[in-house]
């Protein structure tokens, strides 16, 4: 169809229906809309003003057209709506007065959702069977069709996020219809899972129709800047390969259209295992890019989403200076928000149409009898995390009848799903971040950041601490109180969970293959070391044969250490400088015989901690503490640690007050065929254990 064919058949179905025909005003406005302009370029080539066809004509017609439709119209899906109705300019004109009526324009679009990229575009791709056309076009959405029409968007009830709403509302607005004051570059910043994308589906449903086009690309197969400006170019009709000077052409589209470009999965192009938001080697082009976008004059905006941003945005976007950048992180849903969506998923049946309340209704408050104390538990728990709820209430339904108390009294915080949400974030830090992150994950409390530097196994410098700390908000990995004089830094809910369960995992591992015995910035450096240099006549535990996974009886893994202990994170914090890959460690439960330090006499029980790394061929580092046994949160008063040579001389002594929860001997450094004696005693009760390296 061309556009005298439109404009005629569009005429004809508004006065059929309304009994008016168009207004000059809004011919222009369809006119301009079919040829691509912006509301500006329309007035430029009318006698009529920008704010007269934006502010008072358009809204009244696209309403028109809606009604007239059936289905929401607007500037941004006017063509493809028209297009979708079959009519030809040949028809139009061979039929004469046969015109389809207004009456048959609804059940001719019957439940479809428009987009505005017709399906052979993707023919790799097809809905599965039985999805209605409505479900069809969600999944063209989903699958990465990259225009996008407003009208089209069907996002699920956003919980909460009122505030963070009408916050990207406004800057959309601003970017569309505001000259001078245009946020050009706008960054959605969150954990997976946290909502970014709902969000901004949810802005774009009311706003998108601001905009001439709306493309959703990924990075999350780190195109090349070249590469993803010929991609959207492609879409546009002006490009078909990626060549020098692409990423320019973009900008001068960018600069004279009205374009809304949505960018996922931004971290794909910054480089992980170093601190947030440097860009990966290859990619700083995106930086100039970012930079020249903001100096653009045009109506357009780039929306960009990752679980991390580039460092100069992030920062700048929080500047009031910077009124081209806008940065804004997505944290979770508050406490009543996230019952009210924990409720909704724990209530809605199957196929049944998800509610349609923005706000949770007066029944889902906090304080109502409506939300027992079981709903807070579970909420805080996942950390008010909008996917976390989702998830954990999909395995209540399904495995705990719906229960929520049941649920809560035997499964831990972490299945496999929930901790899908946090590995990517945590998988990108630096070696700095990961120690920090698993050391305030063993704390009771939270730390100030003198107590951090104090008690930090590793001594990095000040400076390194302060840089890791604030990249690990730049990943909203950390909460910062500011209660006191001095903020303390703690981990939400979700991530100390994640860090907790990995943390144990690294310490109950077997380790590193001989093979594979890289060492890592976290490693413990002892402060001195005790050097053997002899052997032994009987026949001990063999600690070298470790590596051949060739253990003694009565050797575990950590687990024992840590499976239903008693003061967890303690025992944590006591091994935390053995999370060490090249580290094997083992314990084993060591029962002393009666004594009479008491007034009934007992069996002490403690556990025996041995850990043992390859520093270079042939030579060892071996570190021996005691911890309590499992059911204990203290060790014995007056328990000694003694390190013995083959002649049992004592070389080292540690002993343990009231109040300790490990000891541990300064670590031992031997060759293949050393040996030594390990000495635990209390009173007059005395075990050995006996080693050759």
């Amino acid at each position: 169809m061309d556009l005298s064919a439109a404009l005629k058949w569009v005429d004809e179905a508004v006065t059929t229906r309304t009994g008016r025909a168009l207004r000059d005003p809004e011919v222009v406005i369809l006119t301009g809309t079919w040829r691509g302009l912006t509301y500006q370029q329309m007035a430029e080539g009318s006698e009529y003003s920008t704010n007269y066809l934006m502010r008072d004509v358009a809204p009244k017609l696209w309403k028109r057209l809606s009604n007239v439709f059936g289905r929401p119209v607007g500037k941004t899906n006017f063509r493809v709506a028209i297009e979708s109705q079959g009519i030809s300019t040949e028809s139009t004109e061979q039929k004469g007065d046969q015109k389809t009526p207004p009456e048959s324009v609804e059940t001719s679009f019957g439940e479809s959702d428009l987009t505005l990229f017709p399906p052979e575009t993707d023919s790799q791709y097809s809905a599965p069977a039985g999805t209605t056309s409505a479900e069809a076009a969600r999944f063209w959405y989903s699958a990465g069709s990259p225009i996008l029409s407003a009208a089209s968007l069907r996002p699920a009830p956003l919980y909460g996020y009122e505030s963070d709403l009408a916050a990207l509302e406004g800057w959309l607005t601003e970017a569309a219809d505001e000259p001078g004051n245009r946020s050009h570059l706008i960054g959605i910043w969150g954990l997976r899972g946290v909502g970014k994308t709902l969000l901004v589906e949810t802005a774009i449903s009311r706003q998108g129709d601001r905009f001439d086009t709306i493309i959703r690309r990924s990075l999350r197969d780190r195109p090349t800047l070249d590469q993803l400006s010929a991609s959207i170019l492609t879409i546009l009709g002006s490009e078909s390969q990626p060549a020098q000077g692409t990423a320019q052409r973009l900008l001068n589209q960018l600069s004279y259209r009205s374009l809304l470009l949505i960018i996922e999965d931004v971290e794909a192009i910054l480089e992980p295992n170093v601190l947030a938001g440097n860009y990966h080697p290859g990619y700083r082009s995106y930086r100039d890019f970012f930079k020249a976008l903001t100096e653009t004059i045009g109506s357009s905006c780039m929306v960009l989403m990752g679980i991390e941003g580039p460092t100069e945005l992030v920062r700048q976007g929080g500047d009031a200076q910077m009124e081209s950048v806008r940065s804004h992180f997505l944290i979770q849903l508050s406490e009543e928000n996230a019952i009210a969506l924990a409720r909704a998923e724990l209530s809605a049946e199957s196929d049944a149409e998800p509610p349609t309340e923005l706000e949770p209704p007066a029944e889902l408050q906090i304080n109502s009898p409506a939300a027992p104390n079981h709903y807070l538990a579970l909420v805080r728990r996942y950390q008010c995390h909008p996917a976390a709820l989702k998830l954990a209430t999909r395995v209540i339904k399904d495995l705990f009848s719906g229960k929520v108390n049941v649920f809560l009294a035997e499964s831990s915080t972490l299945f496999n799903d929930i901790s899908q949400l946090l590995i990517p974030s945590c998988d990108r830090l630096s070696s700095t971040e990961a120690n920090i992150l698993y050391w305030l994950a063993c704390q009771e409390q939270p730390l100030s950041l003198s107590e951090l530097k104090q008690t930090l196994p590793s001594t990095p410098l000040t400076a390194e601490i302060i840089s890791a700390l604030d990249s690990l908000k730049q990943r909203s990995l950390i909460n910062i109180t500011s209660q006191s004089d001095s903020p303390s830094f703690h981990l939400p809910a979700l991530v100390n969970a994640f860090a907790l369960y990995k943390l144990t995992e690294q310490l109950s591992s077997d380790g590193a293959s001989i093979l594979h015995l890289e060492s890592t910035a976290t490693a413990y450096e002892p402060e001195f070391i005790i050097d053997l240099n002899s052997t032994f006549t009987n026949r001990p535990t063999h600690l070298s044969q470790w590596f051949q996974a060739q253990y003694d009886p009565g050797w575990q893994t950590l687990d024992y250490l840590f499976e239903s202990a008693s003061r967890f994170t303690t025992r944590l914090r006591n091994a935390f400088h053995l999370r060490n890959k090249a580290f094997l460690k083992r314990c084993k439960p060591v029962v002393l015989g009666e004594f009479s330090g008491t007034a009934e006499a007992s069996m002490v029980e403690v556990a025996l901690l041995v850990a043992i790394r390859q520093d270079t061929p042939g030579l060892y580092q071996i570190c021996v503490q005691v911890q309590p046994r499992k059911g204990d949160s203290v060790l014995p008063n007056q328990l000694s640690l003694r390190l013995l040579d083959p002649s049992q001389t004592v070389l080292t002594t540690v002993q343990a007050n009231a109040t300790d929860t490990v000891i541990q001997l300064p670590f031992i450094r031997g060759a293949e065929t050393d040996s030594f004696i390990v000495e635990i005693a209390i009173d007059e009760t005395r075990q050995l254990e006996t080693f050759v390296v």
